[in-house]
């Protein structure tokens, strides 16, 4: 049985929350000063000079707070989006930013103890994994050109990574066989969404746990030896699809088939 435990000390994260809050503001003036010196409206080329502010993650012991920041790169002349990461500590004043600015970096994660914040950066043609030492201000890269990476987060011993990772979508036929008539496929989506662990130490090769479903939303148990996540079922008909009685008629109620599953870290199983 998976018990929830709180990981944001409520005091504690006071001063970081109001350093969030004094950032925003100051982002909200400078956007309005740039926005009143002008005689233009409010448009697209206003709006992306605003910055958006997202993803706020608080350490365990609330002295650190990271968040991602998106803004407009001031060079481009197409609109093109920077985000950078954040890093607050309510010991030192302002936050200040941890990567680089003209890299897409995004989904920062503190690591149990707060030592490390293991985050996404991507490129053009690749999606790395980083790992931060907070003291230091190094980072070192954890994995290298792996597929579209839409979560990760520490293991309780804070010695792995658990990630989710979509592989290439596949295309479909416009209908399927067993479709209702009004239901019209276009395509399967972004592809299959595994689960894997990545240690830190050594070669950091990732170890597959959950291949054979698609992995949405996904947690440790407070042990570490089981991680329970959203899924569908994979022997189930898609979405939009009826099940067949054994007569052959369609079944009325529709697949969605949504359900929680748990894996063992150790096995994968």
């Amino acid at each position: 049985m998976f018990t929830e435990r709180s990981i944001v000390p409520h005091f504690a994260a006071n001063r970081l929350l109001a350093g969030l809050l004094v950032l925003v503001l100051s982002l909200i003036t400078a956007a309005a000063s740039s926005l009143a010196a002008t005689d233009k409206p409010f448009g697209i080329d206003t709006m992306l000079r605003v910055a958006m502010l997202d993803d706020i993650r608080i350490s365990t012991d609330g002295r650190l707070a990271a968040f991602v920041v998106t803004r407009a790169m001031p060079d481009s002349g197409e609109g093109e989006l920077s985000s950078r990461i954040y890093l607050a500590d309510k010991t030192k004043g302002p936050a200040k930013p941890v990567t680089p600015e003209k890299t897409v970096c995004d989904k920062p994660r503190f690591s149990p103890d707060g030592s490390k914040l293991a985050y996404v950066a991507q490129n053009e043609d690749a999606t790395d994994v980083y790992l931060l030492q907070i003291a230091t201000g190094q980072a070192r890269r954890l994995l290298r050109g792996r597929d579209e990476i839409l979560d990760l987060a520490f293991s309780p011993d804070g010695k792995s990574l658990a990630l989710t990772m979509a592989t290439a979508a596949k295309t479909a036929e416009a209908r399927q066989p067993g479709c209702d008539d009004e239901v019209e496929i276009l395509d399967t989506g972004s592809g299959v969404s595994s689960l894997y662990l990545a240690p830190l130490a050594g070669a950091a090769t990732p170890r597959p746990l959950v291949t054979d479903r698609d992995v949405a939303a996904f947690a440790f148990s407070p042990d570490g030896r089981f991680i329970v996540f959203e899924t569908t079922d994979p022997a189930a008909a898609p979405r939009g699809r009826h099940h067949v009685t054994p007569s052959g008629e369609p079944s009325p109620r529709d697949a969605t088939h949504a359900a929680i599953a748990v894996v063992s870290v150790a096995k994968g199983t």
